[in-house]
């Protein structure tokens, strides 16, 4: 049975990505092995599902459909960056949220309820809103690329109107992750 990579995602607007891609230019001369989003694949996740049997992907699109049905649009602000675990030793390097980050959450959290009846439970750890810009293979300490982060640690994105939900495909290749469009459901 073929499996698809699947999670949810609330997209990005192209202001966003040339602002993104700005910072991700400004980041690329430091010396750490960074693998850099590539600007017209930056979305924010709500929720990573992971390899989902292709016969129940209608189901999933369905959970999703549902959880989206009590939330009306609503603006995201791109302000600030970090990395997780922390700058020291970053594996993941993100642009931050400051308006709209409760309401993400709330969505976050209708999404996680309504795929718990599928069987898919909720991560462990708390949900964070943020932007993936760039991923280490290791969390090697690097003093330039933390230096470059402090730099722009005040970095402003701009602002999204988050206007619907897409349940998106992730395709893992030598060339970096591609990304599928399997479902849209507007809030």
């Amino acid at each position: 049975m073929k499996k698809i990579r699947t999670f949810v995602a609330v997209p990005t607007s192209s202001t966003l990505q040339k602002r993104a891609a700005y910072l991700i230019d400004r980041l690329r001369c430091s010396d750490a092995n960074v693998n850099w989003m590539k600007p017209d694949n930056l979305h924010l996740t709500i929720k990573f599902i992971g390899d989902v049997p292709n016969t129940e992907v209608s189901q999933v699109c369905q959970a999703v459909g549902t959880a989206v049905g009590s939330h009306g649009p609503f603006t995201v602000s791109y302000e600030g960056m970090g990395a997780f675990p922390n700058c020291e030793r970053p594996k993941v390097i993100w642009l931050g949220v400051t308006q709209g980050s409760e309401r993400l959450m709330q969505l976050h959290a209708s999404v996680d309820n309504s795929l718990c009846d599928l069987g898919i439970l909720p991560e462990r750890r708390p949900y964070q809103p943020h932007l993936t810009v760039g991923r280490l293979r290791r969390p090697v300490p690097s003093p330039q690329l933390g230096e470059l982060m402090a730099q722009y640690e005040e970095f402003s994105a701009g602002t999204v109107v988050v206007k619907e939900l897409l349940v998106m495909a992730s395709f893992l290749g030598r060339g970096g992750p591609t990304y599928d469009v399997m479902a849209r459901f507007p809030l």
